[in-house]
């Protein structure tokens, strides 16, 4: 069991890695200068970032390349022009109008290293350790006691049996305990950040975010998550079985709740950022919002009307 428990862990740190690190390097030690201090925060001038990890951040005059200067992190607009040019093109505009989110993610990802650096900055045995070694040393501290149970894995495929085919419970456990994990993980790095960055200055470019931030709430789920009531976003692909059963429910839903709640779908396949955003990993997912634009409660499979329903009404 110690052995599969370490297993599934270092697939999570592959994972996790890869989405974290990719070319991340050591954050420059830097002094810039900060004018014209406006007063205003992110969430103030752009409501539908509320639930963003830069909600509070300053908006300030920072020198023309820099967006982000928080202690010792900079951000500058060229790496993330690098980063949008270093995509296929199918998905190069999507990336075009989410760079708010791509600076949010690399500014993640310099404080995560940060805390890590600074977690092990006395210990003789991670010195001289790559930014990556000190990162998986990290995470598995900081996730060493969650756990997947029996009960929670059995219930998952019992909820899921549409997308088993004839699958019994023994020969997809792995997997399933491996996709639960995942999410429990990334759910605790989320609350960890929050946690941590609640009282962080962080210095923001007044130009930039401003130019970002408009582009960043056209896509719909950030205009649901904005407007104040309670939202449920289905992510699946038209011309999936699975979605397909679920669609009529789906619009049931959203005749039913339609002044209340705001229902929406997101193909996949045409929604690739923002399924990647998501990180969703299997359709059909169905994420409810309550009215700040919080995430409480993600599903994965098929969901009947009832089951809709009864997330909702907790919403409401």
């Amino acid at each position: 069991m110690r052995k599969r428990k370490e297993v599934i862990k270092c697939m999570m740190i592959l994972s996790l890695l890869l989405i974290l690190l990719g070319g991340c390097q050591r954050a420059p030690e830097a002094s810039i200068e900060v004018t014209e201090i406006t007063g205003e925060r992110v969430v103030e001038a752009f409501p539908e970032l509320a639930a963003s990890t830069l909600a509070n951040a300053e908006l300030v005059a920072l020198p023309e390349d820099v967006v982000i200067y928080s202690g010792d992190i900079v951000i500058r607009e060229s790496l993330i022009d690098e980063r949008v040019e270093d995509v296929p093109d199918h998905i190069r505009e999507q990336l075009l109008n989410n760079k708010f989110f791509i600076v949010e993610h690399r500014f993640e990802e310099l404080f995560l290293l940060e805390r890590a650096r600074e977690m092990f900055v006395d210990s003789p045995d991670h010195q001289g350790l790559s930014d990556r070694e000190l990162f998986e040393d990290f995470y598995f501290r900081l996730t060493a006691d969650i756990e997947v149970t029996q009960e929670e894995m059995r219930e998952f495929y019992e909820s899921n049996r549409a997308m088993m085919g004839d699958a019994g419970f023994s020969d997809v456990a792995f997997r399933i305990e491996v996709f639960l994990l995942q999410q429990k993980q990334e759910a605790f790095l989320d609350a960890y950040l929050r946690d941590q960055l609640r009282d962080r200055v962080i210095y923001v470019s007044d130009r930039h975010i401003r130019d970002y931030g408009a582009s960043a709430i056209m896509n719909p789920i950030e205009q649901v998550r904005a407007n104040g009531r309670p939202s449920m976003i289905n992510f699946g692909r038209v011309d999936n079985p699975t979605c397909q059963r679920m669609a009529p429910a789906r619009e049931a839903i959203r005749n039913k709740y339609r002044d209340r709640v705001d229902v929406v779908f997101i193909p996949v396949d045409k929604e690739t950022y923002l399924s990647s955003r998501f990180a969703i990993r299997m359709i059909p997912t169905t994420i409810f919002f309550d009215g700040e634009g919080l995430e409480v409660k993600r599903l994965v499979g098929l969901l009947t009307e009832q089951e809709m329903e009864q997330e909702i009404e907790r919403l409401l």
